[in-house]
């Protein structure tokens, strides 16, 4: 039987060999000297077999092969597996010896070098922080790139751990030497024709330059005065320019920014089989890098090629004997996988396993929810109200899939399950494995049902029905679908109608009907401000915008090229009617 045990706060995790002490490695007391950022053949295949075992997650290895030299890159290094220790098992222990280090590099760092001194003493940071040296090759090189990293790994644990206002002001000063740094990069050119891959400072440069661009442009317009008080200002495209010259490396910094990349194509872009490409081409470089095999089962998932997220979340928790965590996590990752093939039990016992192992309320509702969902599927309704408890009691606020899973637990216990909600559910993870034409045979079961439903029901079939017909590049039966899920005007489903939106876009960008799909994209970039989904909607409608408006990210994007285009004289070709048959849907969706 399975059900929830009772808390696991005082179980200890299992751990492999206890680290040794940050003093048994110390932070070097001189930086090389008058050899800039150039690392010697010997030194660069130190840092690189070092990398290699951070990224298999063997930190002890790893400090062992930083230690054989001294400088600053080694010391750098050393530290940086300690916040990948963090970031993969965030115990006190590790979060204390983590500070301990990066504060060790500071102490060094502060004697050697005005900038950095400034920056990290400073309690403040001005906007117009600017570099005065002369010697270029020796500040980026020996002090102020890997500062910067190193100011922005802090702020990221800060962050984590909710010490907000010591993370905000850390990752400003990150952020504004990053930017003072790039600024005499550009200013001498230095990654310009760049053939060959890059320094691994000049990577780290373009890396934290190239991630602060990104993230600060996908900051919705109600918060954009906010962070440009704050100092930060984004450029999307530079951003990602930035990113890409970097994963031409061979450092850290380029391993992170390939991952980076691979997650824009696949997030942002909707690319998804490009990054799926992208990402086997990693594991043929990287085959037991373990933040690597994760992020392509994920990615596989996504794409729909469960069998093989199946094998890598697995190779995850063979190899992570070091990190207790990223196993607990595999196991998750394999019962969301299981549930898209359908087999209930054994992704319920997976997603229980994590639940079991781990008090940490990150991702934690949601989980409870699918497992909750995983045994009504096995008609254990009772078994599953205690999960849906726990769904709406670790609710995180203003975390849109905490609330959705919330909501629908708290529905689900108060009203029970009715038969169409499991065929929702079961049909839109089947729809995520890309099998469309079975997903529409599981929802289309209800259809002589469908008239007797109450409006948000039937917003549900037909929105879901409406999605699937798209996949299958009958838009025309698609955009009626559509239109009945508008007319039902959903009040407790209203995140249907934003999405509703976005797809009739995507069905007119299809038609070659640019004008009615950009105001269909304004609307629900303008009307919508509260619902679910809130962030996937917003970054949808930009990507759409800048694709119409010719500004993607990629030249060669599918929505540049047209290679989604129906040729005309289909069933999916336009019409008048098309267009005016979308005008009043959206005056409908205003009016709502």
């Amino acid at each position: 039987m399975l059900s929830p045990k009772k808390s696991s706060s005082s179980r200890k995790s299992p751990r492999g060999s206890p680290s040794p002490s940050p003093r048994g490695t110390p932070p070097p007391t001189a930086f090389p000297s008058n050899r800039g950022a150039e690392l010697t053949a010997e030194e660069a295949k130190v840092i690189k077999e070092g990398t290699e075992a951070v990224l298999r997650l063997e930190y002890e290895e790893a400090e062992r092969i930083f230690a054989q030299k001294e400088g600053l890159q080694f010391g750098v290094m050393h530290a940086l597996t300690s916040v990948f220790k963090v970031a993969v098992d965030d115990t006190p222990a590790n979060y204390k010896e983590c500070y301990k280090r990066i504060n060790g590099m500071f102490d060094v760092v502060k004697p050697q070098c005005e900038h950095c001194k400034d920056i990290i003493s400073s309690s403040l940071v001005g906007s117009m922080f600017k570099m005065k040296s002369p010697k270029v090759h020796n500040i980026l090189g020996g002090t102020c790139t890997s500062v910067g990293v190193l100011l922005l790994c802090k702020a990221g644990l800060q962050l984590k751990s909710e010490k907000l206002v010591k993370g905000a002001l850390n990752l400003r000063r990150a952020w504004k030497l990053m930017e003072a740094v790039y600024a005499v990069v550009k200013a001498e050119k230095m990654d310009e024709g760049l053939e060959d891959s890059p320094p691994d400072w000049l990577s780290e440069v373009l890396f934290g330059f190239g991630v602060f661009q990104f993230i600060v442009s996908l900051v919705p317009p109600a918060y954009k005065w906010m962070v440009e008080a704050m100092g930060f200002t984004g450029d999307r495209k530079l951003g990602f320019e930035k990113l890409i010259l970097s994963a031409k490396g061979t450092a850290l910094a380029s391993v992170l920014s390939r991952l980076a990349v691979i997650g824009i194509d696949q997030l942002y872009l909707d690319e998804v089989e490009y990054a799926t490409q992208e990402l086997e081409k990693m594991l043929t470089d990287l085959p037991h890098a373990i933040p690597v095999v994760f992020m392509a089962g994920w990615s596989l998932r996504e794409a729909g090629r469960i069998d093989r997220a199946l094998e890598l979340f697995s190779q995850v928790e063979r190899e992570s004997t070091n990190a207790p965590k990223a196993i607990i996590a595999a196991k998750l990752e394999r019962g969301f996988c299981l549930e898209r093939k359908q087999q209930w039990q054994n992704a319920a016992e997976c997603i229980q396993s994590f639940l079991d192992e781990t008090d940490a309320l990150d991702r934690r509702s949601w989980s409870a929810y699918e497992l909750g969902m995983c045994l009504c599927h096995l008609g254990k309704v009772e078994e599953a109200k205690p999960w849906f408890k726990i769904a709406v009691k670790t609710a995180r606020p203003n975390y849109t899939w905490d609330s959705y899973a919330a909501r629908k637990s708290a529905q689900f216990m108060k009203h029970g399950v009715h038969p169409f909600d499991l065929a929702f559910h079961a049909a839109d993870l089947v729809r995520w494995a890309r099998d469309y034409t079975e997903a529409l045979e599981i929802i289309e079961k209800f259809s002589g049902d469908v008239d007797k439903f109450p409006n948000d029901r039937k917003a549900q079939y037909h929105f879901l029905r409406g999605r699937l017909l798209r996949q299958l590049k009958r838009e025309k039966d698609a955009q009626t679908s559509f239109k009945i899920c508008i007319q039902c005007k959903p009040k407790v489903e209203s995140w249907i109608l934003p999405h509703t939106l976005l797809e009739l876009a995507e069905i007119h960008i299809v038609w070659e009907e640019p004008d009615i799909a950009r105001k269909l994209l304004n609307t629900c970039k303008g009307k919508y401000k509260e619902y679910d989904y809130e962030t996937v909607v917003q970054r949808n409608t930009m990507r759409l915008l800048e694709s119409l408006d010719g500004k993607s990210l990629r030249s060669e994007s599918p929505m540049v090229t047209g290679s989604n285009k129906v040729p005309k004289g289909t069933d999916s070709s336009s019409s008048g009617d098309n267009k005016q048959s979308t005008e009043k849907d959206e005056e409908t969706a205003d009016e709502k």
